[in-house]
C-alpha cells in the first residue's frame, strides 16, 4: 500500500526585523571642550574648588548625560575624562592661594555635527537650571586646540543677563541652595 505524503505545512512569512539605528562613531581623541568660569564673589556663596567638585561637576555631568542620551550618544565614549565627579579638570584662578574664579571643564570626543547639536542644547536656560550654573559665570564652548577657538559665543551675564545675571531667577547664587 502506498504511504500518504505528509501534508505540507505552510512556511510562515518572516517578520521583517526593524533596521537597527546606526551606531554612532566617535573620534578617538578630544575634539571640543565646554568650560565654566565661576566667580567666588560677585554675589555668589560657597564657590571653591571643593564645592565645585562635590556639587557643580555632578550637576553639569548629569545635564550633559541627559543631552547625550537624548541624541543617542554614549556618555562613556563622548566624555572619557570625568575623574572629578564628572569634570575633566577643576582649576582655581588665578592661583590656588588667590582664588577669584573656579574653572571647571568637560572634554568631548565628538565630530563637528554632533558637537553642534550638543553645544546648542547646553547653551539654554534649561541647561543652566539643571546644571546649577552659578550667576555671573561665563560658559565657553571651544575647540580642543592650542589656542582654543570658540565654536559658540560665550554665555555670560552681559550677553545672557536673563540666564546668568544675579537676580535673573535662572542661575544660582549659592552652590548649596
Amino acid at each position: 500500500t502506498p504511504v500518504p505524503s505528509p501534508t505540507p505545512t505552510p512556511v510562515p512569512s518572516p517578520t521583517p526585523s526593524p533596521t537597527p539605528a546606526p551606531t554612532p562613531s566617535y573620534p578617538s581623541y578630544i575634539t571640543y571642550m565646554m568650560w565654566l568660569s565661576t566667580p567666588t564673589g560677585r554675589g555668589n556663596l560657597n564657590v571653591n574648588v571643593d564645592s565645585v567638585v562635590s556639587q557643580l561637576c555632578p550637576a553639569m555631568n548629569a545635564t550633559i548625560a541627559f543631552v547625550l542620551d537624548t541624541y543617542g550618544y554614549d556618555i562613556d565614549q563622548v566624555l572619557r575624562s570625568r575623574e572629578l565627579n564628572g569634570c575633566s579638570v577643576v582649576t582655581p584662578l588665578p592661583a590656588p592661594d588667590d582664588v577669584v574664579r573656579v574653572a571647571y571643564k568637560f572634554y568631548f570626543n565628538l565630530f563637528p555635527a554632533e558637537w553642534g547639536l550638543v553645544s546648542a542644547a547646553l547653551d539654554s536656560e534649561g541647561a543652566i537650571i539643571n546644571a546649577h550654573v552659578m550667576c555671573e559665570s561665563t560658559i565657553y564652548w571651544q575647540t580642543f586646540t592650542s589656542p582654543a577657538s570658540n565654536t559658540r559665543e560665550p554665555a555670560n551675564a552681559e550677553s545672557n543677563p536673563e540666564w546668568l545675571a544675579q537676580g535673573s531667577g535662572v542661575c544660582f547664587s549659592d552652590v548649596f541652595a
